[in-house]
């Protein structure tokens, strides 16, 4: 077909591309990059201008931000070339957005302002002083931020959603009461125009800056709600937020736990937080300095003052090569704390952030749950659908699989908010465990490394499992019941699920 009608195949497998960078979905996979090899085979520019946007695009949503970067700057190379001034002001628009994820704030903002001496570049893409406005509140300058909005307040409709939101969000940031209920006003103006785009990279934004006003104003219990929410659509939808809306869970978690001394409380800061430095590591993000000084309050909430002492001093020796002077006096009154107390620093300290994330690991999984859940059967799936390990457990069958037993042990006594953050430890031909827990049912994945994708794949699959079998939840599980519903599981992973490899610990 490619040699008989070209054009018409490359604009069939740019339909199925397309599909794949909107909706990320599995059933997509690989036309991108049969896009790619079609586009450059045919050595067609604007093709490759199409394609090499989508991939970037769909990387950044993956968070393969190196990845996305050099796609983005491909598609800038080729947009230049040819002279399409809409495709290069979007393409700047995205690079200094990716830019800003990975905290290159600077970098970001040259990129804005050189952009926006540009009136051809300006009036094609307004979306840039939205990025500059982003940048500027990330740094703190919420004047500027609302003079640079009001650029563009009366031109862009199509922006309103997000110009109110980071609008209000500035002027909550000013001092005086007023500013704070006028800020709110925007803020709900925009979460409701946000809404009503059904834009959910919009509603992410929402919910994010709605929870940092409420955290600013130590609403911790509103705050926590609305991160929960900013992280389900930023899941979706948006890289930052996956990152940002966790770190400031773990805060949030975090100060109610000075409040409430609550465990489940104190729990949930250690995820969060372990996920955020997990990501931070993968991608080399600069924020590792804000999560590494968060991490110091949470070790000395945990009574470690040893390795705050430590976590501390690394902190603040990171955020003054960064030029964050703020970051780094906290860092050294809290240092200044530490010696007060006398903590003896002789004491094993930790200093490589992975061994942080195991101590917290450790720590976690020791805790218990409320309601020990029990445990029917294990199934364990290859890539090809076909089942190849099971066990229907009976209380007269001993347990004598490493393997079976540890997955049992790790289920039984781990709380539910920890299982995201992994069965470690544990080596499974070669490959990293993962657990999840939604509803009644706990998931498995084995995979290559605990990455955010695969949390991300492990989640949404569970889900969907949940729901599938809600209706066996009540349901007193007898014998033939039981046999019935690992009968369904087996034909559901066989035919919807045949891609991953998971195991699925039923806990009714």
């Amino acid at each position: 077909m490619i040699q008989d009608y070209p054009l018409v195949t490359l604009q069939i497998v740019s339909d199925l591309a397309y599909r794949e960078f909107r909706t990320g979905d599995e059933s997509y996979e690989g036309w991108l990059e049969m896009y790619k090899e079609l586009a450059e085979a045919l050595n067609m520019d604007t093709k490759r201008l199409d394609c090499y946007t989508m991939l970037g695009g769909l990387y950044r949503f993956k968070g393969f931000l190196e990845d996305a970067s050099e796609y983005y700057n491909k598609a800038f190379e080729i947009a230049e070339k040819v002279g399409n001034k809409e495709y290069t002001a979007s393409l700047i628009s995205n690079i200094a957005d990716l830019e800003h994820t990975l905290g290159n704030l600077e970098k970001a903002l040259l990129l804005c302002n050189n952009a926006l001496k540009n009136p051809e570049l300006s009036q094609s893409k307004p979306n840039l002083y939205i990025n500059k406005a982003e940048i500027l509140i990330k740094q703190e300058k919420y004047s500027e931020a609302i003079d640079n909005l009001k650029k563009i307040e009366q031109t862009s409709n199509r922006l309103s959603p997000l110009i109110n939101i980071l609008h209000g969000y500035s002027l909550t940031k000013l001092p005086g009461k007023e500013f704070l209920h006028d800020g709110m006003k925007y803020l709900e103006k925009g979460g409701y125009l946000s809404e009503q785009s059904k834009n959910q990279r919009w509603i992410a934004s929402y919910y994010y800056y709605l929870g940092r006003t409420y955290l600013d104003n130590y609403d911790l219990s509103s705050s926590i709600e609305a991160f929960e929410k900013c992280y389900d659509y930023a899941i979706r939808s948006e890289f930052q937020y996956v990152v940002l809306s966790q770190l400031f869970l773990a805060e949030s978690y975090l100060l109610r736990y000075k409040i409430s001394q609550s465990d489940s409380d104190l729990t949930y800061s250690e995820r969060y937080l372990a996920n955020v430095i997990i990501i931070c590591q993968e991608q080399e993000l600069t924020i590792l300095s804000d999560v590494l000084y968060l991490k110091g309050q949470l070790l000395i909430a945990l009574g470690e003052y040893a390795d705050a002492y430590s976590i501390f001093r690394q902190t603040k020796q990171i955020a003054l090569e960064n030029d964050n002077s703020l970051l780094a006096i906290s860092c050294e009154k809290n240092i200044e704390m530490l010696d007060s107390e006398n903590i003896d620093k002789e004491i094993v300290i930790t200093n490589e952030i992975t061994e942080v994330i195991k101590i917290l690991s450790k720590r976690s999984y020791i805790k218990k749950t409320e309601k020990l859940p029990d445990i029917y059967f294990l199934n364990i799936f290859a890539e090809d659908g076909t089942s190849y390990y099971s066990h229907l457990f009976r209380d007269q069958t001993p347990i004598n699989d490493v393997l079976l037993s540890a997955i049992l042990s790790a289920v039984k006594t781990m709380s539910d908010e920890v299982f995201g953050t992994g069965l470690r430890g544990i080596d499974f031909e070669g490959k990293t465990l993962l657990v999840e827990g939604v509803g009644n049912f706990v998931g498995v994945l084995a995979c290559e490394r605990d990455s955010f994708n695969a949390r991300t794949k492990l989640f949404n699959f569970m889900k969907r499992f949940n729901e599938k079998f809600a209706e066996h939840t009540s349901v007193q599980a007898d014998q033939a019941t039981l046999e019935d519903i690992k009968k369904q599981a087996d034909l559901l992973m066989k035919i919807i699920f045949e891609k991953t490899l998971k195991g699925i610990v039923t806990a009714i």
